[in-house]
């Protein structure tokens, strides 16, 4: 049989390309996102910043994040403990999993606080080390760890009191439904409650209406897929939750700045 067979760049639906532990290098590679790829990255130790964009995030042990290509990354303030475990990969099922798991810049990243994966994704790295490749062995530990992030994944802080539990289940119902009309009477109908509350809810926990905490996931998301290049506008609009797409550009517009072909080209993805 050809050895090649067993190398897990030639499946079709993910395929991974090569895992490392220097972050600083991959997230300048010019080759990763010159090919497309996507980053996966897990604090293994010691603390730091990652800046997004225009946005910052302070990261630590036990954060996992997902890299798009072409979106710009830097970290910064990193202490001398900072150790980081990355992999590449690219395929419709990573492109899947991002959707699914509404990873974008208001919620980038998912936090094992027991570390039930640093093993894996060392093992990854051991594979790699003694390969040269990554083997149907790291294929089978990359989907366990989808799939232990699609049954375990929770938010970044703890929830203390039911109405953290109530905006955790709000949240949760508004990124699984994104794509659909959503009105505040639906929100309080999912938790048994009143629109009052629910206003009241999220003006003190988000500083914002329930409108424009809604308004401001929709451009999120759609910002996460326009940066994909995977999507037409028209396509994206459906997406986040717009049966006219010229609605939706206004709104983009208003909110980001600029239409979303303008964003879209700015970082090449049209």
């Amino acid at each position: 049989m050809d050895s090649s067979y067993n190398h897990a760049d030639n499946m079709l639906e993910l395929k991974l390309f090569s895992t490392g532990k220097d972050l600083q290098k991959i997230l300048f590679s010019s080759q990763e996102r010159e090919l497309n790829r996507h980053i996966l990255y897990y604090v293994l130790d010691g603390k730091a910043d990652l800046r997004i964009m225009d946005k910052k995030y302070p990261i630590k042990k036990g954060m996992l994040f997902i890299m798009l290509p072409k979106v710009k990354m830097e970290i910064i303030n990193q202490d001398s403990d900072f150790e980081t475990q990355w992999i590449s990969m690219s395929g419709a099922f990573i492109d899947k999993v991002i959707y699914d798991l509404t990873i974008n810049s208001v919620d980038p990243y998912y936090y094992d606080k027991d570390l039930s994966l640093k093993t894996y994704l060392i093992g990854l790295g051991k594979i790699y080390s003694d390969l040269g490749y990554l083997d149907l062995r790291a294929l089978g530990i990359v989907y366990y760890i989808f799939g232990f992030l699609f049954s375990r994944r929770e938010p970044i802080e703890e929830i203390l009191d039911n109405q953290g539990q109530d905006l955790f289940t709000l949240k949760n119902y508004i990124a699984t439904n994104i794509n659909r009309r959503i009105t505040i009477k639906d929100l309080a109908n999912e938790i048994n409650n009143t629109s009052t509350y629910v206003a009241s809810l999220f003006k003190k926990s988000e500083g914002v209406s329930p409108k424009r905490y809604l308004t401001k996931y929709r451009m999120e998301r759609a910002k996460f897929l326009l940066l994909s290049g995977n999507y037409k506008v028209k396509q994206i609009a459906s997406m986040v939750g717009y049966d006219d797409q010229l609605h939706f550009s206004t709104e983009f517009r208003k909110n980001v700045g600029k239409s979303p072909l303008h964003f879209a080209q700015e970082i090449g993805n049209i």
